[in-house]
């Protein structure tokens, strides 16, 4: 089951910090297009592990570039979506 403090670890590396700007490069290349993201597509740019690949979207929420839209119902993770953060 998938635990972002667990995969963390990973995502503070030199190769973590190194896919987490080319997760945000992804991200924000999409999010300038259409203005919102869902987890699945913003995992197409990874090639590890699927639960470090969320961990690198979670990143960017916990360091504020992205924010997660909540939904009324609970979904699955894929279907998470994600807008950028206003900057002011």
């Amino acid at each position: 089951m998938y635990n972002y403090k667990k995969e963390l670890p990973k995502l503070l590396t030199d190769q973590g910090q190194r896919n987490l700007i080319k997760s945000l490069d992804h991200v924000r290349k999409i999010l300038k297009k259409s203005g919102a993201i869902t987890m699945d597509s913003a995992l197409l740019n990874h090639t590890s592990d699927s639960w470090e690949n969320m961990a690198y979207v979670d990143r960017l929420v916990d360091v504020g570039v992205i924010r997660e839209i909540q939904q009324k119902n609970k979904t699955i993770a894929q279907n998470r979506i994600f807008v950028l953060v206003s900057q002011k």
